[in-house]
């Protein structure tokens, strides 16, 4: 089974006490791939830029990121960028939504479940007929 990952999914499973930590791993551990937007890597490192971590930091915790063979980036030619904002416009979805519906922009375009623990983005995808892994949190 393959699945695009949503950002909280790598932070969760980057941070060992996390209250999603085991969970993530586990989700994570059984998929065959990890298909992971370049927005979702762009809010992996912003989180930790929040929590103070340095630029060499980071960089080692992205390249034990993408360099895991699971993992594949799904770039950007703005393809994705211009459905999620039809999304936003066709559904009247704030543009605070953004960044999930390129997430759900992927995910529609791949044919695959999103993984995520974020309640927003997991009631958006139902809405537009994107499965969703957990099933429930």
């Amino acid at each position: 089974m393959h699945a695009i990952i949503d950002t909280n999914i790598i932070i969760y499973d980057t941070i060992e006490d996390s209250i999603h930590h085991q969970e993530s791993k586990e989700l994570l551990n059984n998929l065959n791939n990890w298909f992971i937007p370049s927005i979702v890597m762009y809010e992996y490192i912003w989180f930790f830029r929040e929590l103070k971590y340095n630029a060499n930091q980071v960089n080692d915790l992205l390249q034990g990121r993408i360099s895991h063979p699971k993992c594949k980036i799904v770039a950007d030619d703005l393809t994705y960028t211009q459905d999620a904002l039809n999304l936003c416009i066709s559904n009247n979805f704030s543009l605070s939504r953004f960044n999930d519906m390129v997430i759900i922009s992927v995910a529609k375009k791949k044919n695959f479940p999103i993984l995520t623990f974020d309640n927003k983005l997991r009631k958006n995808a139902i809405s537009l007929n994107i499965e969703v892994i957990p099933k429930e949190i």
